[in-house]
Parts: structure tokens; C-alpha cells; sequence
């Protein structure tokens, strides 16, 4: 019994560290001054753009979230994620929203920080639409 416990103990600490691996990447963004070009244009030249629409269905489908400030700098704004009102997503995977807006576009990033990830900032969805102000 003690074995299995010790084995079942490993398999999960190595799960966790395995986390550390992301399988997903953001390559190009467009800079600030390209949001000027038609939303459809911009999807098409910068397909990571759409890629992260619906949301990473698994926390190894998620990019590190730090090209996005990379390219764009620190988000003008954070937003409150109801995902917080639950309390486990407190410990294990806080999150929150970034927006951007730039050139008539609204950036709208939805952060998450997995505990598996040592809390870096990882995106679950990103989103690009025109502005409606």
C-alpha cells in the first residue's frame, strides 16, 4: 500500500512539474500601428490573433501571456474574470482580463496564472474587435 501511495505521489508531482512545459507559442503580433489595417486583413496576416478565440481547452494549450507586452506593452486596463468567484481558482488558477485598444480595435486578453506554471501568466483566450465606443 505504502508503494502504491508513493508511486501515486510521484505521478502527480511529475504532472505538475511537466506543466512547466508549454506546448503553445504567440509568434508575431502586429505592432500598435497596424491595428489600422481592416480587422479581417489583420486576422489574416496574424493568425495567433484567432488561434486563442474559443480558449485553451487544456492548461498546456496556453501561451505565456508575456509576448503580449511584449508587443503592446502593459495592458492599459485589468479586469475582474467571474472565474474568481470560485474559491478554488483563488489557489490554483487565478485570473483575470488585459485590454488594449489601439487604432479603433479592442484587445481583450483573458489571463490565467496555473498554479502547474508557477503562477506566470498564461493566455486562455484572446480576442480582437473593432471598438464599439
Amino acid at each position: 500500500m505504502r508503494r502504491i501511495i508513493l508511486l501515486f505521489g510521484l505521478s502527480i508531482a511529475l504532472t505538475i512539474l511537466s506543466g512547466c512545459s508549454t506546448r503553445s507559442y504567440i509568434g508575431m503580433l502586429p505592432s500598435p500601428n497596424e491595428f489600422k489595417s481592416p480587422l479581417p486583413q489583420l486576422k489574416k496576416k496574424y493568425p495567433d490573433l484567432t488561434r486563442y478565440e474559443s480558449g485553451g481547452l487544456t492548461i498546456y494549450r496556453m501561451p505565456r501571456a508575456a509576448p503580449l507586452t511584449e508587443f503592446w506593452g502593459k495592458p492599459q486596463r485589468k479586469g475582474f474574470s467571474a472565474w474568481m468567484l470560485f474559491p478554488p481558482a483563488w489557489l490554483f488558477n487565478p485570473v483575470n482580463y488585459w485590454y488594449w485598444d489601439f487604432e479603433g480595435k479592442r484587445i481583450t486578453a483573458l489571463i490565467d496564472r496555473p498554479l502547474a506554471f508557477g503562477y506566470k501568466p498564461h493566455v486562455w483566450k484572446l480576442k480582437v474587435e473593432n471598438n464599439k465606443k
